[in-house]
C-alpha cells in the first residue's frame, strides 16, 4: 500500500519541518539543517534514477547532520531496491529500534517482516521481526550404559498383533487427527478473511475518496494498516488451506486404513497420493488400488 516513494517523502518532510521557508545562500557556515535538506533532496534524485547506492551515502550524511530517524527507512528501502535484503533488515531494525511509535514504525515492520520470511525464517511475527528466533530439534536419547533397555521394548512387546490403533478400529488415530487438522485450517482461513475485509475497507476508503475533499491526516497510516492486512490475508489463507488439505487427506488415509493383508491375499486396499500440478496452483491426488 505505501510504497518507496511515500516513505521518501515522509523523510524529506520530516527534515524539511525545521527548515526556513526561504533559500539560503550557500557558505560554510550554513546551518547543519539546510545542508541535510540538500542532501535528502539530492538523495531523492538518485533514487529515482535508479541509483540506489548512491542515494543511501547522501540520506546517511544527512543523517549524520540532523539524526531524523525517518532517513533509516528511507536506507532500509534503497537497499531493498538494490537486491540487498540483509542491508535493508539491518536499517529498518534500526529505524524500529530508535523510534518504535514513529510514522513509519508500521511500515518499517512489515517490510523486516517480509524480508525475514523471504530469507527462509518462517517463524516471524512482531516480536521477533529484528531477531528471530529458530527452534533446534531435540537431540536424541542415548541408550544406558551397559546395553540396558531404554524402556520401550515392553511398549512394542504390548502393541496389538493386527497393526490397528490400540483399543479401536484401524486408521482411528489418522482420522481424529484429519478432524482436528482440518478445523484449525477452517479457522486459520476464517481469520485471514476478517484481515481481508479490513484491508478492502482501506483500500475502498482510498479508491473512493471524493478529489474536492481533503485527504485525512492519518492516511499515510490508513496505507500501512491497509497493506499490513492484506499480507496478513495472504499468509493466512495459505497456511489454513494448507492445514485443511492436510486434514483431508489424513482423514481420507484414516478411513481407508485396513489390517496388513494376509500372505496371499490381494483383497487389500492400497492408496496412492501423487502430487499435481497446474498453471497456478499445486495439488495431490488420492488413488486406490486393488
Amino acid at each position: 500500500m505505501l510504497g518507496r516513494p511515500g516513505a521518501l517523502a515522509a523523510a524529506l518532510a520530516s527534515v524539511l519541518a525545521a527548515a526556513p521557508a526561504h533559500a539560503q545562500p550557500k557558505s560554510a557556515n550554513r546551518p547543519a539543517q539546510d545542508v541535510a535538506n540538500d542532501l535528502v533532496k539530492q538523495a531523492i534524485t538518485k533514487s529515482q534514477q535508479g541509483d540506489h547506492l548512491g542515494a543511501i551515502d547522501l540520506y546517511l550524511n544527512a543523517y549524520t547532520l540532523i539524526p531524523q530517524h525517518t532517513l533509516l527507512s528511507n536506507v532500509g528501502n534503497e537497499y531493498l531496491e538494490a537486491g540487498k535484503p540483509v542491508e535493508a533488515l539491518k536499517y529498518f531494525c534500526m529505524y524500529l529500534d530508535k523510534d518504535p511509535t514513529g510514522t513509519n514504525a508500521t511500515y518499517a515492520l512489515s517490510k523486516a517482516k517480509t524480508i525475514q520470511i523471504d530469507l527462509g525464517n518462517k517463524d516471524v511475527d512482531d516480536r521477533t521481526a529484528c531477531k528471530p528466533t529458530r527452534k533446534e530439534r531435540p537431540k536424541p536419547e542415548e541408550p544406558p550404559a551397559g546395553g540396558g533397555t531404554t524402556g520401550t521394548e515392553g511398549l512394542d512387546k504390548a502393541k496389538p498383533a493386527g497393526g490397528g490403533d490400540e483399543g479401536g478400529s484401524p486408521g482411528g488415530t489418522l482420522k481424529l487427527a484429519g478432524l482436528v487438522t482440518g478445523a484449525v485450517g477452517l479457522a486459520v482461513v476464517g481469520v485471514g478473511v476478517y484481515y481481508g475485509t479490513k484491508a478492502r475497507e482501506r483500500s475502498d476508503f482510498i479508491s473512493n475518496h471524493n478529489p474536492i475533499d481533503p485527504w485525512p491526516d492519518n492516511l499515510r497510516q490508513i496505507e500501512a494498516d491497509g497493506q499490513k492486512f492484506e499480507n496478513r490475508q495472504v499468509y493466512l489463507s495459505i497456511a489454513g488451506g494448507a492445514l485443511t488439505a492436510t486434514g483431508v487427506v489424513l482423514f481420507i488415509l484414516g478411513a481407508t486404513k485396513t489390517g496388513p493383508e494376509k500372505s496371499g491375499d490381494s483383497k487389500g486396499d492400497k492408496l496412492t497420493l501423487r502430487p499435481t500440478a497446474a498453471p497456478g496452483s499445486i495439488g495431490l491426488t488420492l488413488g486406490r488400488g486393488f
